[in-house]
Order: structure tokens, then sequence, then C-alpha cells
């Protein structure tokens, strides 16, 4: 006929099913608003349809089906803080080497052995004082570490730590290192009771 075939242009025929299954369509997005087009076409399959995949999502697109999906609200990362008597927001650190705060921290080596970390932070400057990694921490070992911050720093006004066995035990008690820091408890494992 001598013309390109650029020119001609396809017609596209409405199928016969093409409304019924638009029905059935928006009949399964409205009873499963959160299925996405793949489930929708999953269940068409199931029902006895021989139909596309792409079918489906170009029927979905026309229809305006959108997968319905609860967005969560991302979490705060700010904490509250506590209510306890010893806690950080009633007892601030009010200058650089107020308050001191010890706890321990725990992990399990790949061979399955414990090594703890005793730390020492100080609360005006967060500053860590001491990080101190070793397999088992005695009593006498946490009043070595804290005697030699205490001979590089200067004795604190307040010592904020938790009842831990580390903390009450007679290698502290008797001869503190922190001769004159007055001892602020807290509830275990949470040095800072925010």
């Amino acid at each position: 006929m001598g013309r390109s075939r650029s020119s001609l242009r396809y017609r596209p025929s409405r199928r016969d099913a093409e409304e019924v299954l638009s029905r059935g369509i928006k009949r399964l997005g409205r009873r499963h608003p959160r299925f996405g087009y793949r489930r929708i076409h999953a269940l068409l399959i199931r029902d006895g349809w021989s139909i596309n995949l792409k079918r489906v999502r170009r029927l979905c697109n026309e229809l305006g089906l959108k997968r319905v999906v609860r967005i969560r609200k991302p979490r705060k990362l700010g904490r509250k803080p506590g209510k306890s008597a010893n806690g950080c927001a009633l007892q601030p650190s009010l200058f650089k080497n107020d308050v001191w705060t010890c706890d321990f921290i725990a992990d399990r080596l790949e061979n399955g052995r414990s090594l703890k970390w005793p730390t020492l932070m100080n609360e005006y400057t967060r500053e860590c004082l001491v990080l101190f990694p070793a397999h088992t921490i005695k009593g006498e070992d946490v009043r070595r570490i804290l005697a030699r911050v205490v001979g590089h720093r200067g004795s604190p006004k307040r010592i904020r730590s938790d009842n831990g066995s580390e903390f009450i035990c007679s290698a502290l008690m008797n001869r503190p290192p922190y001769v004159g820091a007055e001892a602020i408890p807290v509830a275990a494992g949470n040095p800072l009771e925010k």
C-alpha cells in the first residue's frame, strides 16, 4: 500500500471479561486493603481466573487501588528523665568533677569467655575517664582503677553507681580511693536513671 507501519494505529478492543474482572479486583481490594497487585493476582488465580500479572497491575492502577500500609511513627531518640531521688535529673552535675558515674559493661568473646569493662564517666563533660577490659573484675581491681584516676584528676564531689557486688565489697567500703566523695546509689544497671 506504500504506507509506513508507524503511521498505522492500533485500536485496542475492549475485552468482554474486563468489566467482570475489574469488579472482582475492586471487591478483593476492598476486602483486603493491605494487599498489593501480586496478592490480588494470586487470589484471582485461586478463584479460577486465567490472567496475566501485568494485566492485574494495570487494572489496579486504573482503578486507583493502592496498598494501605500503616506508617509507624519514628521512635523518639530522647529519653525521659527518671523520677528517682538519686537520678541525674534531680541531682544533676553542676561542674567538672562534680559527679562521676561508675558502671560495668559485659560481653562475651567468640570462644565463650566473659569480658567486663568498668566504665567511669564525668557526667558534666561526658568524658569517659576509664574503660578497662578484663575477664574478671574484683572490688580490689575497681579500687585500684579508681585510685589511679583520682590521682590524675582529683577526687569528685559525688560518685553515682549501682549497688552491684563490685561497689559494695569490703575493699571499697573500708578504704575508698575517693575520700570525701558522697556516694549516690541508683538502680542496678542504670547509672543515669533516665
